[in-house]
């Protein structure tokens, strides 16, 4: 504004307006157009919309932003005009120091470093006054040499002031929040503060951008300028230039063509101007830093490709602001910005049963829906008995797809026909669902590439650990099998536009076992915890407890003498060890079982024989009657169990109802988790949020889900050492319940369903506009 200004004003006025002071002042006058600017920039526009067209008077009909002018004029009314000058200090201060360091580094490089980007002899001296004399070489030559210098200037300019810009957004951003953390105008208590919490990376956050918006400005205007200055020569070829109005002409177009081509380079470096003025918030723990008014950001380019398409040039006009995302009607009937597109996303996984990854599937399509996206699932099998009842609610938007293609060929290549059935699956979402904004897969990568060629879909891949390695190789035909499976789903899994890992354990294995994932960005996407759905199976297990009717339901699932047990007197001598898998070899539940013989044969060397008598330990998880493994496992743990002779302290509890796994988790002394190198396990989760202690192996996800010797316990996978934490357990159950509480605000903190859905959501809507574009 105040350049655009200057270039109507005469030389001797001009050369005064250049002065310091008078700069001072009209950085004042003009200031709050900068604070609305920020404000804009950083995502604040609560003012209602109004139609228009797009050309005023022509052109589709539009929605507009209030101009600058009202944008001001509304939080003048509303706060008092010291606000419109919030954050003033810091910019006076960063004019001048902008200012002085510019230019003392120019006369540094004038005095000391002549040969910096090329020597200039005493006739491109001359002519440089004169651009009409110069060669097309010699033009080029001089600005690029004019380029890098001004390059270097700008850029060592910039960074030394950073910390004064960086204060000042920060002192507007303020206003967003209504935080008070910084003083308003003031300069050593935001630098003191700000140099205390975060150090120098605060004080120079969104620096980068920052740096290459310079250089998109200096090399920007040097290549358009050569090319402006070019044309307008060639129009000089055939003109008589004696001619003082022909020449004068010519002049006022160079004047004018520097206006033009700097108001053009600045639309180009603006979206830099932007990201920075987001990044310089980021940290701050200011209300904009943090949801639901923006994400926090870890690098530049994450909040570049999050503001792209419609936000990356937010405050770049003055008058006719046009806006161009999605628009709302709110609560008082007026038109309003509304960040929000509904997408329709299509989930799609194998086989719907009870388990981990089902559960986390089905928290993301649930999460997804209440954020009001439009969720339909695709699977290859679902059983209204044996699945989680929240995906009952899902029954109008599920759809079962195979072909009646079998599961097996002679009960063998059980993952080649889930492969061939799950690309079947895609080849109907292909058909049906090609409209999808985005398509989120998991277990089997085999689809992504159909899906890939054939749909405009965003890919999103949920990877739980690699398939390879989950997988035994016994013989040479198993060996050549699994070869050509593994090598499919190495070479699919790139084709996802993006890939989510359950835990830094599993991204770490993940970029170790695809060549193809190993320079990608991958992000953690912890499984959450549905708190509200224990919470109300906790409120409903309470109820059945006080009118007496949750002694049929335990019966029913083979737990009912505990429930007998916790009703007399001995309720407070019984212990209850729990354990929670799936009923497979990896999850290595036969160690709890040897943990557990181990417990009770010290118990029986200190003649404790009470407490072995109220000592139980309950194998519970996911139990499918068509799943051979489910079968055969089941009967070597109770082979285990007879051949040790513990056939009265161990209770197995096959596919337990939800109501029965939290009437455990509310009556066990500690949680047993005995899978090796887990990748995740949400079952460590669910028992901290119970209030329960867990104790588990210190390999895989558990490394980062408990805390040890605060919200539990990591062991090696060794009956011994889990067998003495066990009986820690039965002679400290006060320390348990410690443990108990302090796991539970763990959960709260880090695993919640709502961080979740946050984060799902965030992810969801970057791909699928991207996706759209």
């Amino acid at each position: 504004m105040e350049q655009i200004m200057e270039q109507n004003i005469d030389p001797p006025v001009r050369q005064i307006l250049r002065t310091p002071i008078a700069k001072l002042c009209m950085s004042s006058v003009f200031y709050p157009m900068n604070f609305a600017r920020i404000l804009i920039q950083l995502g604040h526009d609560p003012f209602p919309l109004s139609r228009g067209k797009k050309r005023i008077f022509f052109g589709p009909p539009v929605y507009f932003q209030p101009n600058f002018f009202k944008y001001i004029k509304n939080i003048w009314q509303s706060h008092g005009w010291p606000t419109i000058y919030t954050g003033i200090g810091a910019h006076l201060a960063h004019s001048v120091a902008f200012d002085f360091c510019y230019k003392y580094t120019v006369n540094q490089l004038d005095e000391f470093y002549l040969e910096l980007g090329g020597r200039m002899d005493e006739e491109d001296k001359q002519k440089m006054e004169n651009p009409r004399e110069l060669g097309t070489h010699q033009l080029i030559r001089i600005r690029v040499r004019q380029a890098i210098r001004d390059t270097v200037s700008h850029c060592i300019a910039t960074t030394i002031v950073q910390p004064f810009w960086v204060i000042m957004v920060r002192q507007i951003a303020q206003h967003i929040g209504n935080d008070t953390k910084y003083a308003p105008i003031a300069l050593l208590q935001p630098l003191r503060l700000i140099g205390d919490e975060e150090g120098p990376s605060g004080l120079f956050s969104g620096l980068i951008p920052q740096l290459i918006g310079v250089v998109f400005f200096v090399w920007g205007s040097a290549v358009l300028s050569i090319v402006v200055e070019e044309v307008i020569k060639y129009s000089e070829k055939d003109q008589d230039l004696e001619d003082q109005q022909i020449e004068s002409y010519f002049t006022n177009l160079r004047s004018l063509s520097k206006m033009v081509v700097g108001y053009f380079i600045r639309s180009w470096r603006y979206p830099f101007e932007v990201v920075a003025a987001i990044m310089a918030t980021a940290g701050s723990r200011l209300a904009i830093s943090m949801l639901p008014f923006s994400p926090l950001f870890t690098h530049w380019s994450d909040a570049y490709d999050y503001l792209s398409p419609f936000e990356l040039y937010r405050g770049n006009q003055v008058i006719l602001r046009q806006e161009r995302g999605p628009v709302s009607v709110g609560t008082d009937g007026k038109l309003q910005k509304h960040f929000f597109v509904p997408m329709k996303v299509t989930v799609l996984h194998p086989d719907f049963g009870i388990g981990g990854a089902e559960r986390l599937m089905l928290d993301m399509a649930i999460a997804l829906r209440n954020k009001g996206h439009r969720v339909t699932v695709v699977t290859n099998n679902f059983s209204r008995d044996h699945c989680f009842p929240e995906l009952l609610d899902f029954e109008g938007d599920l759809e079962v797809v195979n072909f009646h293609f079998p599961r097996s060929i002679f009960g063998k290549c059980f993952a080649l026909c889930a492969f061939i059935r799950f690309c079947l699956a895609a080849l109907y979402i292909c058909v049906f669902h090609r409209d999808s904004a985005v398509v989120v897969s998991d277990l089997i990568s085999a689809p992504l590439p159909i899906l890939r060629l054939f749909t405009n879909c965003a890919l999103l891949f949920y990877c739980h650990f690699p398939d390879q390695l989950l997988t035994t190789r016994d013989s040479f035909l198993k060996s050549v099998y699994r070869s050509v499976i593994d090598r499919v789903e190495s070479w699919s899994v790139g084709w996802a536009h993006k890939v989510l890992v359950n835990s830094h354990f599993t991204e770490g294995v993940v970029r170790d076992t695809f060549p193809s994932l190993a320079l990608r960005s991958l992000t953690v996407l912890y499984p959450p915890l549905n708190c509200d759905s224990i919470n109300s199976q906790c409120q409903r297990v309470e109820e059945n407890q006080q009118n007496g009717t949750d002694e049929d339901e335990l019966n029913s699932e083979g737990i009912g003498q505990l429930k007998r047990r916790m009703d007399s007197a001995k309720a407070a001598e019984t212990n209850i060890f729990l354990s929670i898998n799936r009923f497979e070899r990896k999850k290595c539940v036969e160690l709890a079982i040897h943990a557990f013989a181990y417990l009770l044969d010290v118990l029986a060397t200190e003649n404790r024989q009470t407490e072995i008598e109220n000592t139980f330990l309950v194998l519970a998880g996911g139990y499918d009657k068509r799943n051979a493994e489910n079968i055969a496992y089941h009967l070597e743990l109770v082979q285990i169990v007879d051949q040790i002779g513990l056939q009265k302290h161990v209770i197995f509890a096959l596919s337990p109802s939800d109501f029965a796994k939290i009437w455990l988790l509310k009556h066990a002394l500690l949680v047993v988790y005995t899978p090796d190198r887990e990748h995740f396990g949400i079952v460590p989760i669910e028992a901290m949020f119970m209030r329960c202690a867990v104790l588990a192996v210190n390999s895989g996800g558990p490394l980062e889900s408990i805390e040890n010797g605060s919200s539990g316990f990591l062991r090696d996978s060794n009956a011994e050492e889990f067998g003495k934490v066990m009986k820690l357990a039965v002679n400290r159950p006060q320390l348990m319940q410690q443990m108990g509480a302090a796991g539970r605000i763990r959960v709260e903190k880090h695993f919640s369903f709502g961080a979740f859905s946050n984060k799902i959501d965030e992810i969801i809507v970057k791909i699928g506009t991207n996706s759209r574009q």
